[in-house]
């Protein structure tokens, strides 16, 4: 999947992980195939359109290392605002 708006325009996404979902919003955490910055990948199906969302590194080093479960949704609804 190509990136339009972001950190490179027309790299590529590098998928990282399956983060699970947050009140009805699934997550992903990717990375810019040309400069490595980690984003979140964000989709529902009551939106048109999926959205991607800038993560500094620690952070996404942090939900990388959770297993799923209560905390790991605590913290994606922090991050997200929820």
């Amino acid at each position: 999947m190509t990136k339009d708006t972001a950190c490179c325009p027309g790299a590529q996404w590098t998928r990282v992980a399956d983060l699970g979902n947050a009140q009805a919003i699934d997550c992903a955490l990717v990375r810019c195939s040309a400069c490595g910055r980690p984003w979140m990948h964000l989709w529902t199906p009551y939106a048109p359109k999926e959205s991607y969302s800038p993560l500094e590194d620690a952070a996404a080093a942090e939900l990388a290392a959770m297993p799923p479960g209560p905390e790991r949704k605590r913290k994606l609804c922090e991050l997200l605002d929820l």
